[in-house]
């Protein structure tokens, strides 16, 4: 090329058509930096029109990502690179949005240089599309489908490697196609289709213009709008469905080959036309449990599909068949050749089979599947609902124990009254005598509620059996109450090593068993024995009904989970499956035995823990007597739940000088200020400072202090607060309590300060 004339156009014809053929964006500048002449890929690229550019500086059009040095223009920067390197820069499109490109250029003659501007793929995305979206551009390069935009006029400006490998040209052809000048009219007319504001859709035989591959393909167009509703361009998600065509074809070009393709499938399949069955596979035959093909080929399609499908399978039918609608993939319930129902996924399409449109079906087994996701979620459900269950014993508690407070002090008051009426003097006893024996029976359910609903790590600590049992005796009592008379022959037994909650859960469940095995309305007619018995190295747990009793058919498969004799929505099958599972992880064992309408006995065997009866107990010292005296003293009630702490303070209050925090700052505040207090009542969990923070601020402040202290709680335990108890000795009470605990607390703290003195 010869250098242009001062004033005179620095391009032939010739050289334009040249430059303009060459699949690269070409700015032509003169040597001060200002834009000569633009390629038409390049005008693509910058958004720009023909001539738009002439005279335009090479700096208005292209940011460089490091500053050229002081004094040098960007223009002299390019051509002081050695021959083919380039810098990494940004391209500025008409609509502000900047392109990533490699930058270089070359001298041509003494006045011109060519300016070569590559895009970058990885990053022209994230400009173009989405303005920096990394989220999407791992989207669209990860793809296992083509992914190709282009801009308004058609021009293509970011494809993904997969629709490289699908069109099978070069990334560095396809940027920057005019999709104008394919051959392809369908897939032209289709592009227009969206840059005119509407979705498209191709699916045929494309043949690449630059590569010559022929593939099989389907292309969806979808219009891109801008600021305003303004068609800014399109994408295309295009799919080779090369393999498809082929065996579709194969299909139609040989009905035997279709046939040993369904018979050699492992999933079910069946050809139908709505009523009968066409063509049906073996795994379709040993899905439903027939003996041969001609059993199955036999039946109307109705036949083997659930009641509740029926409505549906109806509907579909003729979309398939009269309008060759494709359907998506869904569950189905079938019924089997005994009676049972399983659950399938099924994919239907219409296809041309012997002379028609008939039904292709494929079947899958989702049975085993749908078990196990049921099953976590159920686990996912009790799990929610032990915690919901403790978080309700807690709740319950803080009103309980302030109620059996009030109750105490209302009889303390009643106690001081005139006799004037003792007639009435009695009701009102009697009626407070009910509420106090109401109230601790709600205690009682609400601890065993605790133990069965702690949520909790698996702790195994030495445990008394018959306790638990009775502690599940209680929790299933109306169960069993209203069913059969309940029989305890617990005897004497070494302690097990175990986690309470969870032998809890298995008593509680054999239990509620063994009253679901007997029919309601005759309790009196029926019996439900619990027995225990120290089997030397086993404890034995014997539970047993006079119910219906099990087939010794159906023995083998109680522990099943999912597996049930009742009937549907009773039971979810998990009981017996669960209790197994926990006697398994205590290293014991469980079996059964069962007679029809004789009843039903489970016995358990669990490792006895001999060693945890023969530890020595920890020395504790020894409590003084309930009888001994108290003398008055300063009591410090901290507590936010305010009711319970003003009737704690109420009842304390006729025999000691009893002060009130209602929060645990307060209460901190006030024993760091250096008052004395002969014992300090502390609830647990506070949420501005919790007894603990308090314990540990007061243990370092005033230590001879934090051996006066006395927690409360309502038995909602936290990991930090396990981990507290397990290196701190603190008395607890456990809410409700009666206000005779903190005096039996005091008369020992009296004594432990009376032997310090002595």
């Amino acid at each position: 090329m010869t250098a242009p004339k001062v004033g005179a156009d620095p391009l032939a014809e010739a050289q334009r058509r040249l430059l303009d053929a060459l699949p690269e964006r070409v700015l032509v500048c003169r040597l001060d930096g200002r834009v000569a002449w633009a390629s038409s890929l390049a005008l693509s690229l910058l958004g720009r029109s023909p001539g738009e550019l002439e005279g335009v500086a090479l700096t208005d059009l292209v940011v460089a990502d490091a500053r050229p040095p002081a004094g040098v223009a960007l223009l002299d920067q390019l051509l002081s690179l050695p021959h083919g390197e380039g810098i990494a820069a940004s391209a500025v499109h008409r609509s502000g949005t900047q392109l990533r490109v490699d930058l270089s250029a070359s001298r041509v003659g003494e006045g011109t240089a060519v300016v070569m501007l590559r895009p970058l793929p990885a990053t022209d995305l994230a400009a173009v599309v989405c303005a920096h979206d990394e989220t999407y551009e791992l989207v669209f390069e990860g793809a296992p489908v083509g992914i190709f935009h282009f801009d308004a006029e058609g021009v293509i400006t970011a494809c993904n490697d997969a629709f490289v490998r699908i069109i099978g040209s070069p990334r560095r052809i396809l940027i920057g196609l005019r999709m104008e000048t394919l051959p392809d009219e369908t897939m032209k007319r289709s592009m227009r289709q969206a840059l005119s504001g509407h979705r498209a859709h191709y699916e045929g035989e494309y043949r690449s213009a630059t590569a010559g591959k022929v593939t099989s393909v389907k292309v969806d167009f979808a219009p891109i709008f801008g600021d305003g509703g303004r068609v800014v361009g399109g994408v295309c998600i295009a799919e080779d469905v090369t393999e498809r065509v082929r065996a579709q074809e194969a299909l139609q070009r040989s009905a035997e080959s279709f046939r040993m393709l369904i018979e050699s499938a492992p999933d079910a399949i069946a050809v139908h036309r709505g009523e009968r069955f066409m063509l049906v596979n073996a795994a379709l035959v040993r899905l439903l449990g027939y003996g041969d093909r001609e059993e199955v080929l036999a039946l109307r399609v109705e036949d083997v599909l659930h009641p509740d499908e029926l409505d549906g399978y109806r509907r579909r039918v003729p979309m398939m068949l009269n309008d060759r609608q494709q359907l998506p993939m869904r569950e189905l319930r079938l019924r089997k050749k005994d009676g049972e129902t399983i659950t399938t996924e099924v994919a239907t399409i219409p296809i041309e089979y012997e002379g028609g449109t008939a039904i292709l079906a494929f079947a899958r087994d989702v049975t085993q599947r749908k078990a196990l996701e049921a099953r976590l979620a159920q686990a996912d459900r009790m799990a929610t609902v032990g915690t919901l269950a403790a978080g309700v014993a807690h709740e319950i508690n803080n009103p309980l124990a302030y109620v059996m407070a009030n109750l105490d002090l209302m009889g303390k008051q009643l106690s001081k009254l005139s006799a004037e009426s003792e007639q009435d003097l009695g009701f009102f006893r009697e009626a407070l005598g009910h509420s106090k024996e109401g109230c601790e029976r709600v205690r009682v359910i609400v601890r065993d509620l605790r133990i069965f609903s702690r949520a909790e790590e698996d702790r195994r600590v030495p445990l008394d059996v018959n306790a638990v049992i009775e502690s599940a005796l209680n929790m299933a009592g109306n169960e069993l109450r209203n069913r059969a008379d309940v029989v305890r022959e617990l005897r004497p037994l070494p302690p097990v090593l175990g986690d309470e909650a969870r032998l809890g859960q298995v008593v509680l469940n054999l239990l509620l068993n063994a009253a679901h095995a007997i029919p309601e309305g005759t309790p009196r007619a029926h019996t439900i024995s619990v027995a225990t018995a120290d089997r030397g190295e086993w404890v034995e747990i014997r539970i047993s009904d006079t119910g219906v009793g099990i087939p010794c058919e159906l023995l083998g498969r109680i522990f099943e989970p999912f597996w049930t004799t009742k009937p549907v929505g009773v039971g979810t099958g998990l009981g017996l499956s669960i209790v197994h599972g926990i006697v398994r992880a205590h290293g014991g064992s469980i079996d059964v035995e069962s007679e029809v309408g004789m009843g039903s006995t489970f016995r358990v065997l669990l490792p006895a823990s001999r060693r945890a009866s023969e530890r020595p107990p920890r020395p504790q010292a020894a409590p003084p007597p309930s009888d001994a005296p108290v003398r008055a003293s300063r009591i410090l009630v901290i507590d936010d739940e305010t009711r319970f702490g003003r009737a704690l303070r109420a009842s304390l209050g006729t025999h000691h000088d009893v002060q009130l925090a209602t929060s645990g700052r307060e209460g901190l505040g006030i024993l760091l200020a250096g008052e004395e207090f002969d014992l300090v009542v502390c609830d647990l969990m506070m949420p501005d400072v919790s007894g603990m923070g308090i314990y540990d601020e007061v243990r370092r402040a005033r230590p001879d202090l934090s051996e006066r202290f006395v927690f409360m709680t309502g038995g909602a335990y936290t990991d930090q607060a396990r981990a507290f108890f397990e290196h701190v000795t603190v008395p607890r009470l456990e809410k409700p309590f009666d206000v005779a605990e903190v005096e039996r607390l005091l008369r020992r703290v009296q004594a432990d300060g009376r032997s310090r003195r002595e």
